[in-house]
């Protein structure tokens, strides 16, 4: 899968596509101008946007999936992005899947960076592939959910490796 940022990486405004069919941006719809063809998009927002905003900006989704990312009230927050990620995954195989929340830097950042994590060596690398877009890293509280997610995909993924054979 490609995880290589648009030619124009300082286009922080743009959906930007994290990997093989995912893109990641804002909630607004300037932002939204992907490929034409079968969309699912997953709203990280508290709120879900108001009804045919989507359509309006062009993007007449196949399917709009709210699931609110709120991993500061979370008592789980790396099994929630966790759960969170392989959910996007999945989508991510069979259509076009468009990522955003309210600024698409916190909570749609956080989920950029555990995709990338899938497909890079290193916590480091991702960082490095997302501060290439000219964004801000997410915020420390987002950052440190990150790293425990990234630790415990790493003490994880062997054991499972194990098991499938």
């Amino acid at each position: 899968m490609s995880t290589e940022p648009l030619a124009d990486p300082g286009a922080p405004h743009r959906a930007w596509p994290v990997v093989s069919n995912v893109y990641v941006a804002g909630r607004h719809p300037a932002s939204w101008a992907l490929p034409a063809r079968p969309t699912t998009v997953f709203c990280l927002s508290r709120s879900l946007l108001e009804p045919g905003l989507y359509d309006r900006a062009g993007l007449s989704p196949h399917r709009v999936l709210h699931r609110p990312f709120t991993y500061w009230e979370s008592e789980s927050p790396v099994t929630l992005l966790d759960d969170l990620v392989r959910e996007i995954s999945g989508h991510a195989s069979r259509t076009q899947t468009l990522v955003h929340c309210t600024l698409g830097l916190d909570r749609t950042g956080v989920v950029a960076l555990a995709l990338l994590l899938k497909h890079v060596p290193s916590l480091g690398d991702a960082l490095h592939r997302y501060q290439a877009r000219g964004v801000r890293l997410p915020r420390r509280d987002a950052l440190d959910v990150l790293t425990r997610y990234a630790e415990h995909k790493h003490r994880t993924e062997p054991e499972e490796a194990v098991r499938a054979h």
